[in-house]
């Protein structure tokens, strides 16, 4: 009886092993090897060279979503695939998707710079606001002018409220 409780142990021991270490581990060294695909695909000169590549990252990253639900890597390299890929309105959907895994504010800027290149002004200003009132610095990333007026105004006068996307 005591060999059978050990050896069911030892396979228990050995599940969990393979499943809260070694699963989790090799999805991060993928996701790794992504970002660094995704960097290469924006550095490519050519237009169809870069939706190529950014559609394969896309598709790889989308098998991770499932087996690294929490890990925020995931949707934000998909959203930066997707505008490689000029898919605007995709992007901003998969930082939303990141926001709801973790409200970090590089999140939050990238989310308004997809909105500012789709002309949706105002939703940029209340993602960037949102961004400044996590760090005032992010504002330095905005070009000085209207629009940085616009954001620090709008961030200076709202609680920190992070929506749920």
């Amino acid at each position: 009886m005591g060999m059978i409780v050990r050896a069911i142990a030892a396979v228990l021991c050995a599940w969990a092993l393979y499943a809260w270490v070694w699963v989790p581990h090799r999805s991060s060294l993928e996701v790794t090897e992504l970002a660094r695909r995704t960097d290469g695909a924006a550095r490519t000169a050519s237009d169809y060279e870069r939706t190529v590549r950014a559609r394969a990252n896309v598709a790889a990253l989308g098998r991770l979503r499932e087996s690294s639900p929490t890990d925020v890597r995931v949707p934000m390299l998909i959203a930066g695939n997707q505008m490689l890929m000029g898919l605007r309105e995709e992007a901003v959907r998969s930082y939303d998707e990141a926001l709801r895994v973790d409200p970090r504010p590089e999140i939050f800027m990238a989310r308004g710079d997809a909105l500012v290149e789709m002309a949706r002004v105002e939703d940029a200003i209340e993602s960037y606001a949102t961004a400044v009132q996590f760090d005032a610095r992010f504002l330095n990333f905005i070009a000085p002018g209207i629009l940085q007026d616009r954001i620090r105004e709008r961030a200076s006068s709202k609680e920190l409220i992070i929506r749920r996307f």
